[in-house]
């Protein structure tokens, strides 16, 4: 049986085990969801508050731009199971 590569695997095999490529793919993808980010951060500008979720918030670094974080946690029995 032939294995399939798909981008996410292949992104997973070659770029994470690569510093220099994941650097480089990061300094793609990075601005681009900043951007798409405050786009739709500035349409909700009529709301109370908005609720945004942060996955890379610490990679993002001081560009969050928050006034406050909300942190959610789950056991990690939990989380592996989310994410299988």
């Amino acid at each position: 049986m032939q294995k399939v590569c798909t981008t996410s695997s292949y992104v997973a095999s070659v770029v994470f085990k690569n510093e220099d490529l994941l650097k480089k793919l990061n300094a793609i993808i990075h601005p681009v969801v900043m951007q798409d980010t405050e786009r739709w951060v500035s349409e909700k500008s009529g709301s109370a508050y908005v609720i945004k979720e942060a996955a890379i918030m610490n990679k993002a670094g001081d560009r969050n731009n928050l006034d406050f974080v909300i942190v959610v946690e789950a056991p990690a029995k939990l989380r592996i199971k989310r994410i299988l």
